[in-house]
Order: structure tokens, then C-alpha cells, then sequence
């Protein structure tokens, strides 16, 4: 027996309705703002239905449009996730009907109309001639095309009721294209009704489900949680910078002709308040700084003078962000920038477009004056204080001047701890702290400036805690200082001599240390991000949208892959009249059983709606003569429906015991 013929075209899914696909790519490219590129592709697809000639592409053709899409999917994939993180399992969702483009539209102008599962599939493809008829057949996409559109359409957050509306529309209208014929229209439409109704009823309940758990969530990290979520960086936990120098993402670019001689620190926020491995700061409010008349300048202090200035290139996730800047910054001045407000503790908060920014920072020979230290700057947790008393005993801190305590701290920290980069060394409450001084003494930089601080304050000296970041490293081929997230730093601020002082007793080596972490995929996942920042980063008014600009970049490759196509052969579309003809023989329509069925119907009572034929035979026929009718119903559904077997044979065995049972 032979198998059944690859060349058939057996099709595992239904082909989506005229017009569907439009519809419902129009749903998505008004989620995603990408209207205009929907209209477009939704047109091109629907477009087979008003033409009357095919291409006929090769399966090799086939072939490479499904790995040049498969490659794209891929490139685009690792983009997203290096400029986004984990966010970017939402931006590949949003582009995802992009990449299937190319693969649907060479399915409607094929002259098959489908795709074969060789193509869609490296390990169907690598078996050739061995694979069965169960593995290799065609299979049309463009029913599966439309849920992805709808899902990508649901990547996006805030979901309304207008768009579970357009959903119900869409799922009416392809069930009503699927429904069976014999059933009245009413006992399918009340069952639809009664789905929807349903599912409405539960998106409300798991948004209202959804809403609760966040806000219960939400206290108990105010309550015992590391409470580093807020983001006007009102207060930090040990553990908060930690966590972010796991990421190699690139956050800043500061451009430079040469590698630095020596670290640049960059504040983000400075805190006095420490209990229970918190810094925090009761004191948020923020001044809006005045921008100068026709400029896009903000002078942050009056009385200093820029010495220079230094080119920074920034990602934003928000508009609203706080601005790594330099410790002794005076000005800010750039395009991308839209409102600068500072508080009393140097903190500065800006408001700009999303995406990369350029800006300038200008910079003074010394500090500028922050608020002068008060009580709060020497408290000192009374869980703690005994641990301090004992370490500045030890080292004697009482009985020396200030600059003598500096030093004597510095050497301290720097004879008798090493960094480590573990991110596991969290303890309840305090206990971290006394186990660093007392116990193991290595960590990271929080518990280093930690110590520090509240070290210096035993001794006298006021002291601030200052997150931000540390960067150093150089790229010759960008030109630029990179500043990724593992970057993120913590050091101390001590009053002296009038004057806010930086001291960092974190071994120097911790840089190094922290970079043979980084993954391999680093250098590949720079030269996305670089090309990104080339594409975005244009010193303009607006807010114009980034992902929007590298999609204008399929427009190319669009119209060359039409070059390419109008090139090959073109046939005229098959007449419905032989369409239906190939369908019905692949379908097993032939099959002779239909003449004794319709002979049937003519002697006895016809079928009613929705009875098989089994159980319209068994209430038919005599009993004494049904076996013979259910063997020839059996193997009616065998010829029919099985993808296994010789339908020449099976067919010439049937007609041979429908003829006899006739007779």
C-alpha cells in the first residue's frame, strides 16, 4: 500500500474570513501606534482576493523568507530585551506581526495559497524525503496570524472596554464563518452570547483581583520589603544598588576623546537618615529651577561660574527621571530637556522625552553649597551604636583631629575588608552590619559606605549617604564613557572645613571584579544599543516615538522583496469551479458511500439537523441488514479522514461493497 501523495494540499486549518485580517491589524496598530504600517500590511494581505493571477515561488524561495523572518524575529528579540530588559517580552509581543508579515504575504500570492510545514519547521526540513505524510503537508497561517495580531494587541497596558468590544466583534465573526450549517442560527448565537457575557464578567473580576493584590503587595514592601521602588528615590535598602549592578545594560553615555585618569562619580541622591537598613530622607520637596530667556539653559546655582562642560547621552524609560550628574554640576542646557528641579540635598529631577536624550552638564572647580549638616547628619540607630563605640575604641578615633580620622578610616577599610560581589549577603534587621565589621568583612560598596558613614558620625563628623554611579570605562569605537547598570556605586559625603567632602573606602578593584561577570553576549548586545542611540538620539523638540523610526527600516527590504517577486512567473488563479473540484477530492468528497446515503434518504426519512450517520443509519435500517451499512460507513470515514492509506484502494474496495449492498 502506498502512502498518501505529499503534493496534496491537506489543510490542518481553515483559511481567516476576507477582510478579517485588515480588521484586526487595524485593532493593532491602533494599540500599538502603528497605524499607518497596518494599514499598509492589512491591505497587501487582503489584496489576493482582487487579483486574479499567483506567483509560484519555489519551496527554496519559501524557505528563505522563513529564515530571513526567523532572523529578524531574532535580531529584533535581543534588541528590545538589551534596551528594555524584562520589559521586552511586552515591546517583541507588539512587533510580532511584523516579522510573520513577510511569510503570510508570500502565503496569499503563492499559488498554493499555503505554507508547508518544512518551512515553518528546520527539523521537518533537514529530514527531505523521509519525512511522512503525519509531519509534511501545507498548512494555511492566516487564521493563526489574526490571534497574534489580537495578542500583540493586548501587550499593551490599560486595556478598555472599546477594545474588548473589537474583540467580541472579532470572535463573532470568525465563529460565524466556522458554524456549522445545520444548526439554527439561534442555538448558536445564544451559546456566543452567553461566552462573552462570561468572559466579561471575568476580565472585570481578575482586573478588580488584580488591583487588590498590587496594592496588598505594595504595603508589605513599604512595611518589610527593600523599599528601593520609589521612584523619587526618597529611600534606598541595602541590597537596592546591589541588584542592579546584575544588568549589563547601558543607561549613559558621556562623550570623550579619551579614557578618564580616575572614576567619575555621578550623584543620583544623597540620604541622612539610616535605621534598619534604610537611608531615607524626610525631605523631598523640589524647586522648579527658572530656564534662561530664549535658552535652553538652567543655571541650578548662582555665584559659580562653569569651568567645562561634558556631553551626556541618557535612556529614559519615563519622562520624569533623577539625573546622574556630577558632584560639583552648576548648569544643565539641551534640546531633549523640558523642566530641571533640585532639592536641598543636590538632588536633580528633570522631566524630558522618553527615549535617548543629549544634554550638556556644566561643572564648578568645587562643590556647590548644600544645606548645611544638622542633628540628623550624626544620629547614629541605637541597635548599632554599641558596634561603632567598639570599632572607633579600637582604632583610637577619639583622640585624633578630623583629617586624622579620614585617614585612619580609609586605611581601615582598606587593610582589613575586600569587596565581594556575592548579592546574597542580606541579614535580618542590623545583623548585616555587625557580621560585615566583626565577622566575615567583605561586601559590596552599600555596606562599605554604610560603615562608613556611621563610623565617621562616632567620631564627630557629619556624615551623608550618596547612591549614583561610578564609571571609568571606556569605548574607543563609540568615543564615549560607558555607564551601565552594574555600574550603580554608593559612597559617603562628610562635612569638613565647610565644605561636602567625597570619600569612597570601597576597594578599588571592585570594577574589575564586577566586570569578568558580564556575559558574553555583551559586546553584541553594545553595538544594538549603539545603534539605537544613533537612531534616536537627535537633539529635537517632541516626543517622537523610537521604535517607530527602525520599522520605517522594513520599507527597504519590503520593496526589494518585491523587486524579487515581480520578477518570478505569474499564473492565473484557479476558477472556483476547479478549486472546489480539488477540494472535494482531497476532502474523500468523492466517495462513493454518498450514492448510497442519498439512495437511503430517498426510501427512508431523510437526516435530521446535527444526527450523524451512524445513528441515522441504526434508526433507518433494518437490524438484520445494518452491519453491512455501518462496515461501509466506516470505511467512508476512513477514506474520508485518515491522511494514511491507498485512496485509489480504498476507494475501489468501497465502491465494490456499496455496488453489492445496492444490488
Amino acid at each position: 500500500m502506498t502512502p498518501l501523495s505529499t503534493s496534496k494540499a491537506v489543510r490542518r486549518l481553515s483559511p481567516a474570513p476576507p477582510l478579517l485580517i485588515l480588521a484586526c491589524l487595524l485593532i493593532w496598530g491602533w494599540r500599538t501606534d502603528f497605524m499607518l504600517f497596518a494599514i499598509v500590511m492589512g491591505v497587501l494581505l487582503e489584496l489576493p482576493y482582487l487579483i486574479k493571477w499567483r506567483i509560484t515561488f519555489s519551496d527554496k524561495d519559501i524557505n528563505q523568507i522563513v529564515d530571513l523572518s526567523g532572523l529578524l524575529f531574532f535580531i529584533a528579540t535581543i534588541y528590545l530585551f538589551v534596551n528594555y530588559g524584562a520589559q521586552g517580552i511586552y515591546k517583541v509581543l507588539e512587533i510580532t506581526p511584523f516579522t510573520l508579515f513577510l511569510i503570510l504575504l508570500t502565503q496569499r500570492f503563492s499559488v498554493s495559497n499555503a505554507i508547508k510545514t518544512s518551512a515553518l519547521f528546520v527539523s521537518i526540513r533537514k529530514l527531505g524525503k523521509d519525512a511522512g505524510d503525519d509531519l509534511l503537508y501545507d498548512v494555511d497561517i492566516s487564521l493563526p496570524y489574526v490571534f497574534i495580531c489580537l495578542i500583540s494587541a493586548s501587550a499593551i497596558p490599560n486595556l478598555s472596554r472599546v477594545f474588548f468590544v473589537l474583540i467580541a466583534i472579532i470572535t463573532v465573526w470568525l465563529m460565524w464563518s466556522l458554524r456549522p450549517k445545520h444548526f439554527p442560527i439561534y442555538r448558536w448565537l445564544l451559546p456566543m452570547l452567553f461566552v462573552i457575557s462570561s468572559a466579561y464578567l471575568l476580565q472585570n473580576g481578575i482586573q478588580q483581583l488584580h488591583r487588590s493584590t498590587e496594592n496588598l503587595l505594595m504595603t508589605l514592601l513599604d512595611q518589610y520589603g527593600w523599599r528601593s521602588r520609589n521612584p523619587e528615590k526618597f529611600m534606598t535598602a541595602i541590597g537596592s544598588v546591589g541588584r542592579l549592578k546584575l544588568s549589563d545594560r547601558v543607561i549613559l553615555r558621556i562623550k570623550a576623546d579619551e579614557s578618564p585618569t580616575q572614576p567619575i562619580y555621578l550623584q543620583e541622591t544623597t540620604y541622612s537618615h539610616y535605621d534598619y537598613g534604610i537611608w531615607r530622607n524626610d525631605r523631598i520637596e523640589y524647586d522648579v529651577i527658572p530656564k534662561q530667556p530664549n535658552k535652553n539653559n538652567w543655571q541650578l546655582y548662582d555665584g559659580l561660574v562653569d569651568k567645562g562642560q561634558m556631553r551626556f547621552a541618557m535612556f529614559l524609560d519615563e519622562q520624569s527621571t533623577i539625573l546622574p550628574s556630577l558632584t560639583t554640576v552648576n548648569s544643565l542646557s539641551g534640546k531633549d530637556l523640558l523642566q530641571v528641579e533640585t532639592n536641598i540635598y543636590g538632588t536633580i529631577r528633570i522631566d524630558a522625552r522618553a527615549g535617548w536624550i543629549n544634554y550638556n552638564m556644566g561643572y564648578a572647580s568645587r562643590k556647590s553649597l548644600d544645606i548645611l549638616p544638622d542633628n540628623d547628619d550624626l544620629i547614629i540607630p541605637e541597635n548599632l551604636q554599641a558596634d561603632f563605640k567598639r570599632v572607633a575604641s579600637e582604632l583610637e578615633l577619639y583622640q585624633h583631629t578630623p583629617q586624622d580620622v579620614i585617614a585612619i578610616v580609609k586605611r581601615f577599610f582598606a587593610e582589613n575588608f575586600y569587596y565581594s560581589i556575592s548579592q546574597n549577603q542580606r541579614y535580618v534587621k542590623g545583623g548585616y552590619l555587625n557580621r560585615f565589621l566583626f565577622d566575615h568583612r567583605q561586601g559590596h560598596c552599600e555596606y562599605f559606605a554604610t560603615a562608613t558613614a556611621l563610623l565617621l558620625r562616632e567620631a564627630g563628623i557629619p556624615t551623608r549617604y550618596t547612591i549614583g554611579f561610578s564609571a571609568d570605562e571606556y569605548s574607543p569605537w563609540q568615543k564615549s564613557i560607558i555607564v551601565r547598570a552594574r555600574h550603580a556605586h554608593s559612597w559617603v559625603q562628610y562635612y569638613l572645613d565647610g565644605e561636602w567632602h567625597l570619600l569612597d573606602t570601597t576597594p578599588a578593584n571592585w570594577a574589575p571584579l564586577e566586570a569578568e561577570d558580564r556575559t558574553f553576549l555583551e559586546p553584541i548586545m553594545d553595538i544594538f544599543s549603539w545603534l539605537r542611540y544613533i537612531a534616536t538620539s537627535e537633539d529635537t523638540e517632541g516626543s517622537t516615538e523610537a521604535d517607530n523610526s527602525l520599522v520605517w527600516l522594513l520599507i527597504p527590504l519590503l520593496l526589494y522583496l518585491g523587486w524579487r517577486f515581480y520578477k518570478k512567473p505569474r499564473v492565473e488563479k484557479e476558477s472556483n469551479a476547479n478549486k472546489n473540484r480539488d477540494t472535494n477530492n482531497v476532502n474523500g468528497a468523492d466517495s462513493p458511500a454518498f450514492a448510497l446515503i442519498h439512495k437511503l434518504e430517498q426510501q427512508t426519512d431523510k437526516r435530521k439537523q446535527g444526527e450523524t450517520l451512524l445513528n441515522w443509519l441504526r434508526r433507518t435500517v433494518a437490524k438484520d441488514n445494518i452491519n453491512d451499512h455501518l462496515e461501509i460507513i466506516q470505511l467512508h470515514y476512513r477514506y474520508r479522514f485518515s491522511l494514511r492509506g491507498d485512496k485509489p484502494f480504498e476507494k475501489q474496495v468501497l465502491a465494490t461493497k456499496v455496488k453489492r449492498l445496492l444490488q
